[in-house]
């Protein structure tokens, strides 16, 4: 059993005692205080943590969830740390605020208070965390920095990231924010208190630099990563909390941004990077180092600094100047109190052995990729680190695969021992030895040459982003506000003319521009710079380099858009090729690629294929991502569409639905994804006839893809035309026209006339007119979107037999027998290939080829056409299914009265 809690009221009171105490005079104290339930253990863990987390300049701005170190209950139950109560000593509490009450006081920082506090309106159960700037400390600086945090963590919907509620001002005037409320303790904690293995541990860094990840790539710079800001919840999950003291990189987010060159420096030194100890400038560099500092914890169970009791002044001059110990050093240099912290082992070997041989074996598991990846992430000079979180985090996965990682040259004798490292079985010494021979030839020169050129390569990337920031200046523009699209367009002008920029670097900056483009629509312009960047790509790393692969899947996603998946099929497939040669074949890379390879197979009529590709996808990114990421939503929605599409209602609804409560569990209800789920799945209950359901998903995702992207994005107009479907099939002849319209404009301004997707509305659109009786107009707009079909598609391609049938029915409606036959015929023939026997499009197919052969009085021919058809179409509940089997028995004639009797 766990040992009873130490009493509250009394650890707290000698906890402030110690805090007016010296430092060096804790040790004496502690020695006062009595062992009995745990209560100077649980003061000594208390001190550690303050001495771990308080700053030397100016005291932190504390995480609004951030839990007070608390009593140690028994951890094989896996139990959190709890959060004193300050009750009765606080006014504000039993305070309402908005729709929540404060209950009581978890903790005060440099900046206000946090307080727990639950529903007050009791509609229903929530405890969320209130966080309150200090009236004592309020300043001009200190509420625009208390609405900086505001507004970044509004901004930021990431399911690693804690949640902002809601937020306002307390009748005194006093900024607050409601936050959602997290149980977890730190990372560090976390690790040692479940022994995790070194693998485990590094999983669990590499999701918390996802978030982080997420953070840079919406412009916003932490700047006070440390363990008390990663909280793992009881189920393993990573927490990132607290941007008070973030800066934003978009100038554009909010307009009262705390000035940059704040005297006010508010960090934790012993995570801060050199840059911010010394007050200069800071970029996401910074947050590399810290994250470093983060993982050499995590991976020693000591910081890389081994004066942190020391001097302030002392440990400034740590940080930025003293060389840090690898890590396979500094295991082997630790105290007998870090042990517990160190990564696991076999249990039973520790019981046999020494905690010097434990440290011994870690230290092997550390030594070379992992001692450089930790010590590039903290190189003294930000333009030596990882250029990205991103980078970091893959290189953690190439250790953690066997692969070279960036952080060492990349020469021939390297490659070789990862090679042989991968390939144990298959690779004989006396070959792996010859390798290495002729590698080492190279070392020396290799390695000189790659660090000059990253050297080169972080200082033009320096250079132009100097450049480029300078745009919204307002000493060096005019005072008109610039927008976030003037910037991205100067970056492409100025990179475009950039002659002496290094071309790895270019084309990295060509990817970033180009994915930008591409999510704004702007298909073109996106096209034109992956391409650029592609033919850079291979001029420099060659066609198979992983590098190559990336810019393939940008440039692939792109075609998909604009329609033209024959040319984005073998872009993806090479670049599938290459990431399973060199990443392995269950790579999250991998299973991007299959994913989107998957998506060029489905928009091209491969059903059956993508399937497969989907299925391969789903199974990678299941195994990877723990069974429930956002990357899996994607994938489960791909394949239920695929599924619906041949038949396979049954599979697909269950994956729709799965997929839409993932999305918004984990991304929020407001999210675009979650758009893209409920838009899907009243596409299903639309074709299962449950037409009033389906119209109510199609509007919520239409409200939410206008509030998120306006009114003109191709995302609006795909919900508009799918809405229109339901009310034509309503009856609701003028609304659907209204929609089909209104989408029929987004597409043309987005995509232009001759796109399958403006196609697919004009033969909508005829639908309306048929439906309206106006035969000719239905017809000639049938026709158009025939035309722009045969000129997009393949020519065996769903959408063009089903528009092809659609034509096929008015010609039979205006009694042109002969004109519709060869049409229907043509669909009848694309369906065989790619539909299964008992689906309702092909059975329409059937249909119409029945009903012209009917005509000419072909009845032996066309009566088992017209009987099996009629058995489907009739079970089908769609309006246009049932409408094609009345035509179909009307055909059939009296000789038919078994077909009758089964409706």
């Amino acid at each position: 059993m766990a040992p009873p809690a130490p009493p509250w009221e009394e650890l707290r009171e000698l906890f402030r005692q110690a805090l007016e105490l010296p430092e060096d005079e804790w040790p004496t104290f502690l020695d006062s205080v009595p062992k009995t339930d745990g209560l100077r253990a649980e003061l000594r863990s208390l001190l550690e943590a303050h001495r771990r987390s308080d700053g030397f300049l100016e005291p932190t701005a504390e995480a609004a969830s951030s839990p007070f170190p608390g009593p140690r209950q028994d951890s094989t139950a896996g139990a959190a740390r709890g959060h004193p109560p300050h009750r009765g000593t606080d006014p504000l509490e039993g305070r309402v605020l908005g729709t929540y009450r404060l209950v009581y006081r978890l903790e005060s920082g440099g900046m206000g208070s946090v307080y727990l506090a639950v529903r007050a309106d009791d509609e229903y159960q929530q405890r969320v965390a209130v966080k309150i700037l200090r009236e004592g400390r309020i300043s001009d600086e200190l509420i625009a920095r208390f609405r900086n945090e505001r507004q970044i963590l509004a901004a930021l919907d990431h399911p690693l990231v804690a949640k902002l509620l809601d937020g306002g001002t307390t009748r005194e005037g006093l900024p607050y924010l409601v936050m959602e409320y997290i149980e977890g303790e730190p990372i560090d904690e976390y690790c040692a208190r479940r022994q995790l293995s070194l693998g485990q541990r590094i999983d669990l860094f590499r999701k918390v630099c996802s978030a982080v990840q997420f953070a840079h790539q919406n412009l916003v710079i932490h700047r006070d990563l440390k363990p008390a800001n990663i909280l793992i919840t009881a189920d393993g999950t990573p927490k990132l909390l607290d941007f008070g003291i973030a800066k934003l990189l978009n100038p554009e987010l909010f307009a009262a941004s705390p000035d940059a060159t704040s005297k006010v420096r508010l960090l934790t030194p012993t995570y801060a990077s050199p840059e911010q100890i010394l007050g200069h400038p800071v970029s996401t560099a910074a947050d590399v180092y810290s994250l470093g500092v983060v993982l050499y914890l995590l991976l020693t169970g000591r910081s890389p600094y081994t004066s942190t009791a020391e001097s302030p002044t002392k440990l400034a001059r740590w940080i930025t100047s003293v060389k840090v110990l690898k890590p396979s050093e500094r295991v082997l240099q630790d105290s007998r109190e870090a042990s517990e912290a160190l990564p696991s082992t076999d249990t039973r070997s520790i019981q046999r052995r020494p905690v010097t041989a434990r440290r011994r074996r870690i230290s092997r598991k550390l030594r070379g990729d992992l001692d450089a990846i930790a010590l590039k992430a903290l190189a003294k000079e930000p333009r030596h680190r990882y250029a990205s979180v991103e980078a970091l985090s893959d290189d953690l996965g190439r250790a953690a695969d066997h692969y070279p990682v960036q952080a060492r040259p990349a020469n021939p004798l390297y490659r070789c021992a990862r090679f042989l490292r991968r390939n144990r079985l298959a690779t004989t010494l006396a070959t792996g030895f010859v390798v290495a021979i002729l590698g080492f030839s190279l070392l020396m020169a290799l390695q000189r040459s790659e660090l000059i050129r990253e050297r080169d390569r972080a200082e033009q990337v320096k250079t132009l982003l100097m450049d480029l920031f300078q745009v919204s200046d307002p000493l060096l523009t005019s005072a008109d506000q610039l927008s976030a699209r003037d910037i991205l367009d100067e970056g492409e002008r100025r990179l475009r003319s950039r002659q002496t920029l290094e071309p790895e670097t270019r084309a990295e900056l060509l990817d970033t521009l180009g994915v930008i483009y591409l999510r704004l629509g702007e298909l073109e312009r996106a096209n034109e710079i992956l391409s650029s960047s592609l033919r850079i790509r291979i001029a420099q790393s060659g066609e198979r380099s992983l590098e190559t692969a990336r810019t393939l899947n940008f440039l692939a996603e792109a075609r998909l858009e604009e329609g033209k998946f024959e040319q984005a099929i073998p872009h993806l497939e090479k670049a599938l090729a290459i990431r399973r040669r060199e990443l392995g074949p269950t790579s999250l890379q991998v299973g991007e690629t299959l994913n989107d390879l998957a998506k060029a197979m489905h928009y091209g009529g491969d059903l059956e294929a993508a399937e497969r590709r989907y299925r391969e996808a789903l199974e990678i990114r299941e195994t990877a991502l723990s069974g429930s990421h956002p990357e899996i939503a994607e994938t489960l929605n791909n394949l239920a569409i695929a599924l619906w599409q041949q038949g396979k209602s049954a599979q697909a609804e269950p994956l729709h639905r799965r997929a839409l409560d993932m999305r918004r569990r984990l991304l929020g209800a407001e999210h675009i994804e979650v758009s893209e789920s409920l838009n899907n799945l009243a596409a299903l209950l639309a074709g299962l006839g449950r037409y009033e359901e389906a119209q109510t998903h199609y509007e919520q995702a239409l409200s939410l893809r206008r509030q998120i992207l306006g009114p003109s994005h191709p995302r609006v107009g795909n919900t508009q035309n799918n809405l229109g479907g339901v009310l034509l099939a309503r009856g609701d002849i003028e609304v659907a026209d209204q929609h089909y319209r209104q989408a029929l404009e987004v597409y043309r301004a987005s995509f232009g006339e001759t796109h399958p997707r403006t196609a697919r509305v004009l033969c909508n659109l005829g639908r309306v007119r048929e439906q309206a009786r106006d035969f000719p107009q239905a017809e000639r707009l049938y026709r158009g979107a025939i035309s722009t079909f045969r000129q997009t598609l393949p020519p065996a391609h769903p959408d063009l037999a089903w528009c092809l049938c659609q034509l096929a029915g008015v010609l039979i409606a205006e009694q042109d027998f002969a004109s519709a036959e060869p049409l229907a015929q043509e669909a009848l023939s694309i369906l065989e290939q790619k539909l299964p026997a008992d689906h309702w499009r092909l059975a329409e197919a059937q249909s119409l080829v029945g009903v012209c052969r009917a005509a000419r009085g072909e009845r032996e021919a066309a009566e088992p056409l017209l009987t099996q058809s009629v058995k489907i179409l009739a079970a089908k509940p769609t309006h246009e299914a049932q409408s094609r089997a009345r035509v179909a028995e009307a055909f059939l004639g009296p000789a038919q009265p078994a077909a009758e009797g089964e409706h």
